[in-house]
């Protein structure tokens, strides 16, 4: 109990927290020390702030419980997607434990590495590219892909690095915030998204 209190309130500034999440929570964490699948209702909210619930239950094997932007999340193997993802901790209900035994664990799944490479909690694909940054960059490119990612100078002012991530929209509102600091080397293909991206943007202005 302590460490589940410990790990949900962090430097007070929790969001919509309530006795569902601390359930669920305690729900989820017997599911993984037992080795089991769960299932459980997942919902999100319309305009008049009411929740229209997804079709059916989601099953999946839950594999650790992470605290990001504020929110705690689920990873787990999503059978559907057949792949890891994760889900909003306060947008499930009814979180069962069933008899079914878990998916097993990726032997190269490291939790570390996943947040690493997830922006926003946007579940995804995650591929490898190729970024460049001027220097005065490297503290929030360290923040954000940690320390053991390898660095390559590229001239006297910029370094380039090679790292995974899930190349969606919020993984290109993070290189926007550094304007013309931050380039996509490649793939060549990224570099044409994030254009259609940017263009679409500049299309409702």
């Amino acid at each position: 109990a302590k460490q589940i209190h410990r790990q949900v309130f962090v430097s007070n500034r929790v969001k919509a927290m309530n006795e569902r999440i601390y359930i669920n929570v305690d729900t989820i964490h017997r599911a993984i020390s037992e080795g089991k699948q769960i299932s459980f209702k997942y919902f999100d909210y319309d305009i008049q702030k009411k929740k229209k619930y997804r079709d059916g239950l989601r099953v999946c094997s839950p594999y650790a419980l992470t605290w990001n932007d504020e929110r705690y999340y689920l990873l787990a193997y999503y059978e559907k997607y057949n792949r890891i993802t994760n889900f909003r901790i306060d947008r499930m209900e009814a979180v069962t434990i069933l008899e079914d035994a878990c998916v097993p664990k990726p032997d190269n799944f490291n939790v570390a590495e996943y947040m690493n490479s997830t922006f926003s909690m946007f579940s995804g694909e995650s591929r490898d590219v190729k970024l460049r940054f001027s220097n005065d960059l490297i503290n929030p490119v360290l923040d954000r892909f940690g320390k053991d990612i390898t660095i390559v100078p590229d001239g006297d002012e910029n370094f380039t690095v090679h790292v995974k991530v899930k190349a969606e929209a919020p993984f290109f509102a993070w290189l926007f915030q550094f304007g013309n600091k931050v380039n996509i080397i490649e793939p060549e293909e990224l570099k044409i998204k994030y254009m259609v991206h940017l263009n679409e943007v500049l299309s409702n202005l």
